[in-house]
């Protein structure tokens, strides 16, 4: 009984082990956290390298003249919102 333990006991270990060694990815492969770095270091390249182009103002006029303390209090309207003055 006690050589039967012993049998399945290194069996299951051996099968650990080679389940761990199989579960590891191949150190020559990137991971994805190294390929989208690259991609997004490009792109940050590209962008760095190109001349600077300013944004379209296409805000409404009401909104143009619009400081810090006036976005701040801008509100939602209570009946236009989904859960109305609950929210």
């Amino acid at each position: 009984m006690l050589a039967l333990a012993r049998l399945l006991a290194s069996r299951l270990m051996i099968g650990g082990l080679a389940a761990g060694l199989l579960a590891q990815p191949a150190l020559a492969q990137p991971t994805p956290a190294d390929v989208l770095f690259d991609i997004i270091s490009a792109k940050a390249s590209d962008l760095a390298a190109a001349p600077y182009i300013a944004p379209a103002n296409t805000l409404p006029a009401v909104f143009q003249g619009l400081d810090y303390d006036g976005y701040r209090k801008l509100r939602p309207l209570p009946e236009t919102t989904a859960w109305g003055e609950a929210g």
